[in-house]
């Protein structure tokens, strides 16, 4: 093919985030470094979009397995290239597999198999949310062979389960972004590229100019945004936290490390994976035990995630009970409170009527004032009249007493008297 198609290759993979591993990104931009200025008779690419619109959608086992490949890096458009014996596969091409095999009745389960390293984080988030969202519908188990990272991981743990093979690795859950920077060869090739913009952002990350320190800025602030959508849409899907999963650094997990960290349910080889397929369908494992099959699948979790629920379980129990405790503790405050205030005030009020009563209200205000319970401000009220003997004129009427006046409350002062004395 005599059209050069590296510099539009260069052009998605450098200056644009991407969701790949490391490595992975490093040999592409590499072989671009390579080749990047070979002449275009000398370049030989080859775009696959024929065999993809004559392809089959996807191979269907005997059992009624459809197999979805995911291998190679990923791209957002584009059929199917295979470059440097590297297969560019696109999410469109993904997405029309999967739909298809979604939507065959004589499909009853389906396997995405995994061998990538990731890739373009454009249309990545479109896809797994799509498969997220279709849980259910069908049973849809991923199986790992050898490599499922960063873009590949985003779209596998949106799956029911997650499967790999004992030397598989998962995760580098996190966005990467090559820039380049081709003044320095503009410069040495004796080329001059001064670039004319409107708007002051309309020629950020351009290769022909240096990368200023705001653009860096804003750059890692797109970096950081994508990330953080990556450790939710992986959270949401696995059962995990966004804190959990951001804790793993974007590292890669081999086998059983996957596992333990939440990234997978199990390790088993072609043949174990097989077996597992054939023997939990035939006992309905895929529609949840016990359960309709138009119910849906049934979640499978990892120790990790089940101690994690138990703690979380755990700690929603502890606020509960505190929270009881501390509504208790207000609620006892707030009637102690209450109980306070109305005797407080009944104490005041006996302390005054008895004064007024007796005609003493000059008194009122020093025993309102002490620390004495209404009866010891009677008891020395009365007792300080008694010493100054000051007759008490209050009389009422005994009913039982065939309307014979007695003073009770001279008697009342009386004996209040008697016993502040004696006391």
């Amino acid at each position: 093919m005599s059209k050069n198609l590296l510099p539009l290759l260069a052009h998605r993979v450098f200056n644009a985030p991407m969701m790949m591993r490391a490595s992975d990104l490093s040999a592409i931009a590499m072989a671009l470094h390579d080749r990047f200025h070979i002449e275009a008779s000398e370049v030989q690419a080859l775009a696959n979009t024929g065999q993809y619109q004559k392809r089959k959608a996807y191979q269907v086992t005997k059992e009624g397995w459809a197999i979805v490949p995911v291998i190679g890096g990923l791209a957002h458009r584009a059929g199917k290239i295979d470059a440097d014996c590297m297969p560019i596969t696109s999410y469109e091409l993904i997405r029309h597999d999967y739909d298809t095999a979604l939507n065959d009745p004589e499909v009853k389960l389906i396997v995405m198999e995994f061998d990538s390293g990731g890739g373009e984080a454009a249309g990545c988030f479109d896809l797994a949310r799509h498969i997220l969202s279709t849980r259910g519908k069908k049973p849809v188990i991923a199986f790992v062979n050898e490599s499922c990272y960063s873009a590949a991981y985003a779209l596998a743990c949106c799956c029911d389960q997650v499967y790999l093979t004992s030397s598989a690795g998962a995760g580098s859950i996190g966005v990467i972004c090559g820039r380049l920077d081709q003044t320095e060869y503009n410069r040495k090739m004796g080329l001059s590229i001064e670039l004319f913009v409107s708007g002051d952002y309309k020629a950020d990350f351009s290769p022909h100019k240096v990368l200023s320190d705001d653009e860096r800025q804003r750059l890692q602030a797109l970096i950081v945004q994508l990330g953080s959508e990556f450790h939710n849409l992986v959270a949401e899907a696995r059962g995990m936290t966004a804190e959990q999963v951001k804790a793993l650094k974007a590292g890669c997990f081999t086998g059983r490390v996957a596992v333990d960290n939440g990234l997978a349910d199990g390790v088993m080889s072609q043949d174990e994976f097989y077996n597992y397929l054939l023997n939990e369908q035939e006992s309905d494992m895929f529609f949840g035990k016990g359960k309709d099959k138009d119910q849906g699948t049934q979640a499978s979790y990892t120790q990790a995630q089940m101690d994690e629920a138990v703690k979380s379980a755990k700690a929603e129990a502890t606020q509960a009970l505190a929270a009881d405790a501390a509504n208790a503790t207000k609620q006892a405050v707030t009637e102690a409170v209450q109980d306070y205030q109305k005797n407080t005030e009944a104490r005041l009020k006996g302390i005054f009527d008895a004064c007024a009563t007796v005609g003493r209200p000059d008194m009122a205000g020093e025993l309102m004032l002490s620390d004495l319970s209404l009866e010891q401000a009677q008891e020395q009220l009365f007792a300080k009249m008694a010493d100054e003997g000051e007759e008490l004129q209050n009389h009422t009427t005994d009913p039982e007493a065939n309307g014979q006046s007695r003073n009770y409350l001279l008697e009342m002062c009386q004996a209040a008297a008697k016993n502040a004395v004696e006391s």
